[in-house]
């Protein structure tokens, strides 16, 4: 498996090395047109007239092969390749490798007839036959090799990609467990019981019970990858109910609008939006089930709240299908939802 720090990833990934890719596959295909051409001409190396018109026809094969592996690698690749159209690439392929093969013999059978040099192209038909299929072949080899080094290099690049995901995705949850049990919510909430333990003991009883069920909640269903939006309704409710008897709000309410039956929806998502770190007033939340999304609408009179946490986590959720809008009147956040 290729690792970060193997020397096959760094030669095919960083571009410091971007040059030398380049460069081995000139020197390759130099030695290519070098092969073909002295094989082909090998009656004109022994005069010194000749040997100009032989470095000619060496770099017309030359450029051809690399003015066709750019277009490989720079255009039919990147534009038709990695869109998953491969038969329309398979088909450009053999049309772009035709052109520059029929140019190659052209401008070739051009310099030969200028210098009055007889041209391969004038032996036998068997003979053009079989210079034509070990060409083929020698290109078939190039273009095999070529394509298997750039999947090996879209493999490492999707691998890194992955594991960076990861290691981000490891992070948020990490940070997500963090913030399940908050220290100043818990220390608040055990602070405000003792001190109404003796004045009200059969509300202090009841918010111990809905605290516990909210603890309960973020050590153990939030672990799920999914969980039901009418579970997490009732967490919200739960969560709001331990905030009122600590004084955060005076009052809240929950609406919903829409069925809720059967929609899932990750745990704590709605929370996570509702950390508060001075006390407000009323609390407003509207949770309107869509067709094919939810909107939750959040109504607590912030203005200036900081949501970077909320925001990285719903990316690593949604990446790009989900907004989050901010007014001084209500946060909105809709969620895709199946």
């Amino acid at each position: 498996m290729l690792t970060q720090n193997s020397i096959i990833t760094a030669l095919l990934l960083d571009r410091r090395f971007h040059w030398l890719r380049y460069a081995s596959l000139c020197v390759a295909m130099l030695v290519f047109s070098v092969s073909e051409i002295t094989f082909n001409y090998s009656m004109l190396l022994g005069d010194a007239v000749h040997r100009f018109v032989v470095i000619l026809l060496i770099s017309n094969c030359f450029l051809c092969k690399v003015a066709l592996l750019g277009a490989l690698v720079e255009v039919l690749v990147p534009r038709i390749l990695n869109r998953g159209r491969y038969g329309l690439f398979t088909i450009t392929l053999i049309a772009v490798s035709t052109v520059f093969v029929v140019l190659q013999y052209v401008i070739e059978g051009g310099i030969c007839a200028q210098y009055h040099i007889a041209s391969r192209y004038s032996a036998p038909l068997h003979y053009i036959a079989l210079d034509a299929m070990v060409l083929n072949m020698q290109w078939f080899i190039v273009v095999i090799g070529v394509l298997l080094g750039l999947c090996i290099k879209r493999m490492a690049q999707e691998q890194q990609c992955s594991q960076q995901q990861q290691a981000e995705q490891a992070q948020m949850e990490s940070a997500l467990i963090k913030q399940q049990i908050s220290p100043e919510m818990l220390c608040t909430t055990l602070h405000t019981c003792g001190q109404r333990t003796q004045s009200d003991a059969e509300a202090t009883s009841a918010a111990l019970l809905q605290f516990s069920k909210v603890l309960r909640y973020q050590l153990y269903d939030s672990r799920r990858e999914r969980s039901l939006l009418k579970s997490e309704i009732d967490f919200v409710r739960e969560y709001l109910a331990v905030l009122q008897f600590d004084g955060v709000c005076k009052s809240f309410t929950i609406n919903v609008e829409g069925s809720i039956m059967g929609v899932m929806v990750p745990p704590l998502v709605f929370t996570s939006l509702m950390q508060y770190g001075e006390p407000v007033t009323n609390i407003d939340c509207l949770f309107t089930v869509g067709a094919d999304n939810l909107q939750f609408t959040l109504a607590d009179g912030r203005a200036d709240a900081d949501f970077a946490d909320a925001r990285k986590r719903l990316s690593l959720l949604y990446a790009d299908r989900y907004s989050l809008t901010i007014s001084p009147e209500h946060i909105c956040l809709t969620i895709p939802i199946s």
